[in-house]
């Protein structure tokens, strides 16, 4: 997903742009809230000459897209890099303290398909485990009754064809949060965050407005956490389904942890307060959850 900070001169008026705009504009002002990885940082490890293959990967990627993309494309991009920044400044307030997110590098963004990494720091260890976040919306282009959005589509045959390969996504510049390691990480689960434009629009307006304890407080933070659950128990029943063992060891590892962090969100919420209407309302839950129920299939 690619990362921009600065509104497009092709802006369309529309009822979003009120809300949009302002966004790309905090946005730009908060980028170093992302505190995305900075390959430049790996160039004693990976040497200058294989640093800036990547770069230059990266650079002919984003012409690439400049050239080709329709503007509607663009307009989808740019909701999604909202929606990306507004998961990874609150991340942490979602899933609980112990939940650090940051931006992934361009290159593991564009040639790995990672968006965010998080790291989850157990209470039994310090041991920090990293799961990849793929970050994503619907919007009105993709919802076809009874479909899954093709972007959606393209996210989780991708995914599939990891666990058929008895691997899971690689994270090629990785920096733990502390500082005490970096290099390239595999078998890290690879889930994808969904909202549907109306969510991410009522997240924006609260987001301009700095009302942090709402965005806090916002269901999505319980659609967030069930769209990962659903996720990580699907791919782990694949993984058993075709024998793969280390891939399902990995996806075991994660689940219980995402598990653990639903039970303490609910157990230290007022469960009769907890709006699931999301499960109803947001297209891009149900979308994920159709997906799930076909993932085999796909």
């Amino acid at each position: 997903m690619r990362e921009r900070f600065s509104s497009c001169s092709e802006n369309r008026p529309s009822n979003e742009n009120r809300f949009l705009i302002p966004a790309l504009e905090k946005m730009e002002k908060n980028k170093d809230r992302l505190n995305e990885i900075d390959m430049n940082k790996f160039r004693e490890m990976y040497t200058d000459k294989f640093v800036d293959i990547d770069l230059e990967y990266i650079q002919d990627k984003e012409q690439e897209f400049e050239e080709e993309a329709s503007f509607s494309k663009k307009e989808v991009k740019r909701r999604g890099e909202i929606m990306e920044a507004v998961t990874i400044f609150n991340l942490s307030n979602w899933l609980g303290e112990n939940v650090t997110a940051r931006k992934a590098s361009r290159f593991d963004d564009i040639r790995n398909k990672i968006d965010a990494v998080v790291e989850i720091d157990q209470e039994t260890s310090r041991e920090i485990m990293a799961l990849a976040i793929d970050v994503t919306h619907v919007s009105g282009a993709d919802r076809n009754s009874g479909q899954i959005g093709r972007n959606l589509e393209k996210k989780l045959l991708s995914i599939k064809k990891e666990i058929e390969k008895g691997r899971l996504g690689t994270i090629k510049y990785f920096e733990s949060s502390d500082g005490t390691f970096q290099g390239k990480l595999s078998q890290i689960p690879r889930v994808v965050v969904g909202v549907d434009t109306r969510t991410l629009m009522q997240l924006v307006e609260l987001w301009i407005n700095d009302k942090e304890e709402e965005i806090e407080n916002h269901s999505v933070a319980f659609q967030v956490i069930e769209e990962m659950i659903m996720q990580l128990e699907t791919y782990l029943e694949y993984a058993k389904e075709i024998k793969q063992n280390k891939v399902q060891k990995a996806l075991e590892r994660q689940l219980k942890i995402i598990q653990k962090i639903q039970a303490d969100k609910i157990a230290n919420s007022n469960e009769s307060e907890i709006d699931f209407s999301y499960r109803e309302k947001d297209r891009a839950f149900q979308e994920i959850k159709l997906g799930m129920e076909n993932f085999s299939r796909i």
